[in-house]
């Protein structure tokens, strides 16, 4: 297909408000629609070229077409239009027939979720199955937020839109007295009860329990590339980054890297991931983790001093051409991760730092239309079915404490003991009042122009500090 044809069929609108991703989908599902089984999708590298957008942008549209079989990916021949289903015509119409029936009323809940990355959309996909298909008087209907919307936007949205139930995040700036309703008592007991993690973490403000219903945990972990380790001499990485001894590999494996490669992510991330809040008490230990990152100054390729989109370092990443990557796997997930030359660690900071974990979590809104069948849907999200697919689709925490110990094993390689001291040292996020969570974005946000400074040298450590 010439660039012509691939503008002609895809072409999309940058200044439009609606999102490249919404715009390129909806541009796939009329081609794939109008198609004869066996036409050819362009890559997706000539596709984001001839588009001027991002590889993600692409890989993000046509991933939905691919999991629901509208498409096909052979090995040579690429991505084509897959053969149409062929409908049954054994089927029988009950009613043609006299066949006795009854109307049976079936409540629709809407759940608004964010969550809209490939592996994230497949994940409440097969959620919402599981419980449709167990709840045949109760079906659930997702509406993917692609916009950030805040305050009375999104209170304006919740209610044009009759949302029932909704991820919750600190980015709507909604108070909870204005949007939820409480939990049933059995859904805030969930804090309290042995079965479940937050026994095991600090957490801020229980009484937020009371309209939040938690059901995973996100840990920023440090990612790496084995093949790289194993390039620069590396041994024991795992251990020695559960031990907080990044740095040290850093400095070992510069000299051996070469080329356009980098050893570490992006400055800001390193110091925001290491749980030190910026107080005067804590001066000392920010003066020390500073030196560490000062240490490297002499080497170009040490940290990412720059960023021209979201995703760079986690392109570089998933690409070989990094070592280590400080993040969440959701980035990576946004870049065709997991890879099989990449494994990841939780680092257990210094004995001062807490390691910061935030809660994926859902709440049950003020007009909801059966509270009921809404808290039966927020008991599947705690099955150990669903909890597993957590571990399993999107490569993250589970709030049960048993899957949580066998997510730590799977992906990171921890025993039981070794993850009990991550967990005795967790922070949990609730909100953006807390200064553990304000000091995560104020490194990452704030402090960059500072931490570039210090590496190039045109600062002290005691200055940056």
């Amino acid at each position: 297909m010439t660039e012509n044809h691939i503008a002609k069929h895809f072409g999309i609108n940058p200044a439009s408000s609606v999102p490249l991703r919404t715009q390129l989908e909806r541009k796939l599902e009329l081609f794939i629609n109008s198609s004869a089984p066996g036409t050819v999708i362009p890559p997706e590298r000539i596709m984001a070229k001839c588009l001027g957008i991002s590889r993600v942008t692409v890989r993000n549209a046509i991933t939905p077409f691919l999991a629901s079989g509208s498409i096909v990916r052979h090995n040579r021949s690429g991505t084509a239009v897959a053969p149409k289903k062929v409908p049954n015509d054994n089927s029988v119409n009950e009613l043609a027939i006299g066949l006795p029936w009854h109307l049976q009323p079936i409540t629709t809940l809407k759940f608004l979720c964010y969550e809209t990355l490939p592996a994230q959309k497949f994940f409440w996909e097969k959620v919402v199955e599981e419980f449709n298909t167990a709840h045949s008087n109760c079906q659930i209907e997702i509406v993917w937020l692609d916009k950030v919307l805040k305050g009375h936007a999104m209170l304006n949205f919740i209610e044009q839109n009759e949302i029932d139930i909704m991820l919750n995040s600190a980015m709507y700036e909604l108070p909870f007295e204005s949007v939820a309703l409480d939990l049933p008592q059995d859904l805030q007991n969930i804090a309290n009860d042995a079965e479940f993690i937050f026994k095991d973490i600090t957490v801020c403000d229980k009484n937020q329990f009371r309209f939040i219903f938690p059901f995973q945990l996100v840990f920023s972990r440090i990612f790496y590339n084995c093949k790289l380790a194993e390039k620069c001499g590396l041994e024991n990485v795992g251990e020695k980054l559960f031990n907080n001894r990044k740095t040290e590999l850093m400095l070992e494996a510069l000299p051996k890297l070469g080329g356009e490669k980098f050893a570490s992510s992006h400055i800001w991330c390193h110091l925001a991931y290491q749980g030190i809040t910026p107080e005067e008490k804590n001066l000392p230990q920010l003066t020390e983790i500073l030196e560490k990152m000062y240490s490297a100054k002499d080497f170009c390729n040490a940290f990412m001093l720059e960023q021209s989109h979201p995703l760079d370092d986690a392109e570089k990443f998933t690409d070989g051409n990094m070592l280590f990557f400080d993040g969440i796997s959701s980035q990576l997930l946004s870049v065709n991760y997991p890879s099989e030359n990449i494994k990841q660690q939780i680092s257990l900071l210094s004995e001062n730092a807490n390691k910061f974990a935030y809660q994926i979590s859902i709440i049950i809104t003020r007009q909801c239309c059966n509270r009921a069948f809404a808290a039966d849907f927020l008991r599947t999200l705690v099955s150990d079915k669903i909890q597993r697919l957590i571990c399993d689709i999107k490569n993250e925490f589970p709030v049960k404490k048993e899957l949580c110990r066998y997510a730590a094993k799977k992906q990171c390689g921890l025993e039981a003991e070794q993850f009990e001291k991550i967990l005795r040292k967790t922070f949990l996020f609730q909100n953006t009042d807390s200064i553990q969570e304000t000091a995560i974005y104020f490194y990452i946000f704030k402090c960059r122009d500072l931490l570039k400074k210090m590496i190039q040298d045109k600062i002290t450590v005691e200055e940056c500090a």
